[in-house]
């Protein structure tokens, strides 16, 4: 069995490979097909509600001129103080996930989209995820030299125009493409993100990065994700209810996390290089973000996952990063702009904490017809398999503590992730935790968006 699962891990690797070589039809030129598109490519979910979600951050304009800091010492020199050296490189990240990734082969993992060399991977998608926390958590150890961790990602993607071919890529996956979907949206995100904030570490010569901004280009033009998700079955071709969001009827990818993660990437890397169709494609990844905060508060897409809060708090470090970049670049109050259903991201932050001391606020989103079957948690791992309806009930009479189900959520990663949320909807609790900050703070803020809102705030003291 081991050498049939190899040799499929063999023949996909030689595909993948050839779809990213310098030997492929044009690879030594961006595909020629971007030269007639103007904009970015267009997402199913916010095509299809286009008009319902449109906000006033869609008629932006970015110039050549705006930049996300305006002194990048300050953000090396806050490192210098805060992060360098605080921990170690083999620590963290890499410990935590080292019984089920080999570090050594993330990076040429991530380069070629494709799990390398490492039999004892969970899945692409799982995979991406805690690679990029691991090379993370590298980074900030030593910012200097770790990002060439990243760098060497960026060159891999330019030397064999990997984002050019990606669509090609994805239709060799055949049936799999879901989970390659999922990898790739989420690998590009956070690389974005990292290098929006942190090109000048890299090195990168004026030739080269007008390279890599074509090339970032040419993804958000022509990246369709769609076909990718949907060859999962018909569970993944159902979009997310814009107009009236609750618990999506299919998957969660359409307005969820990579969505989330693509929000912050293209929009801040957008900005920084000056680039409108990355900033374009930046923006309709938020008004589909904005669009899942539903009228009670809540972030439909993520509340009901696990029937707790570890996957609905991962939007606040989205928020709050959109939110400064927003303000620099535009003075723009992103946290209290109102979406389509008239509720703030601010106020989605707030909520959180109401949501994780009165747990019956779920129940709403927990009434759909797989939690009612009275076989379903004889069936889930989730808190040993317990009815999560007599769970709750529990709490509202005392018996357990709302903490029973916060699974990873905790109040010190609710304020520590989003800072600037945290000092402005939050204050008591931000007065509290602020001069608090250890290193895993840095570690977990950077989960969803590439990068610490912790650094981005404090070292440039924008809030």
């Amino acid at each position: 069995m081991n050498f049939y699962k190899s040799l499929l891990s063999l023949i996909l690797l030689i595909t993948v490979v050839a779809c990213n070589s310098e030997g492929q039809p044009n690879a030594s030129s961006p595909l020629n097909v971007t030269d007639a598109i103007s904009g970015p490519k267009d997402l199913p979910n916010h095509k299809k509600y286009r008009d319902f979600i449109k906000t006033s951050l869609r008629d932006l304009k970015v110039t050549e001129e705006m930049t996300l800091v305006d002194n990048f010492s300050d953000v090396l020199r806050y490192h210098r103080v805060h992060t360098k050296g605080k921990a170690r490189e083999n620590d963290g990240m890499v410990a935590f996930y080292s019984s089920k990734i080999n570090f050594e082969t993330c990076v040429p993992s991530l380069s070629r989209t494709f799990v390398v060399d490492d039999n004892n991977a969970p899945n692409t998608g799982t995979y991406t995820n805690f690679c990029h926390n691991m090379v993370a958590h590298r980074f900030l150890v030593n910012p200097e030299k770790n990002v060439g961790d990243y760098k060497e990602i960026i060159q891999y993607w330019l030397d064999n125009k990997t984002l050019e071919s990606v669509n090609k890529t994805q239709r060799s996956f055949g049936q799999s493409s879901d989970d390659y979907a999922y990898s790739i949206s989420t690998n590009v995100a956070k690389v974005m993100a990292h290098f929006a904030l942190y090109h000048p570490l890299y090195g990168f010569s004026a030739e080269e990065m007008q390279s890599i901004e074509e090339m970032f280009e040419t993804f958000a033009k022509t990246y369709d994700y769609y076909p990718g998700v949907a060859n999962g079955g018909v569970y993944f071709t159902k979009l997310c209810n814009l107009k009236n969001p609750t618990v999506p009827p299919g998957t969660n990818d359409h307005c969820g996390s990579y969505n989330t993660r693509m929000a912050v990437g293209a929009t801040l890397l957008g900005i920084e290089l000056g680039n409108q169709v990355i900033f374009d494609k930046g923006i309709q990844h938020v008004e589909v973000m904005l669009a899942t905060f539903d009228s009670n508060k809540m972030y439909t897409s993520q509340i009901w996952r696990h029937d707790g809060l570890s996957y609905a708090d991962q939007v606040n470090p989205a928020i709050d990063q959109l939110d400064y970049a927003f303000d620099k670049a535009f003075g723009i109050d992103f946290a209290n702009l109102k979406n389509a259903h008239g509720v703030t991201p601010g106020e989605i932050y707030q909520h959180m904490w109401e949501v994780a001391n009165d747990p019956s606020l779920l129940l709403p989103y927990m009434n759909y017809k797989k939690r009612l079957d009275p076989h379903f948690y004889e069936n889930t791992n989730d808190y040993n398999g317990q009815d999560m309806f007599e769970v709750i009930r529990d709490i509202e009479t005392g018996e357990k503590k709302p903490e029973y189900i916060w699974q990873a959520f905790n109040e010190r990663r609710y304020i520590l992730s989003a800072p600037a949320l945290a000092r402005e909807f939050q204050p008591e609790l931000w007065r509290k935790w602020k001069n608090r900050v250890q290193f895993g703070d840095y570690d977990y803020g950077g989960h969803i968006t590439g990068f610490s809102p912790l650094v981005l705030r404090n070292s440039t003291q924008r809030f």
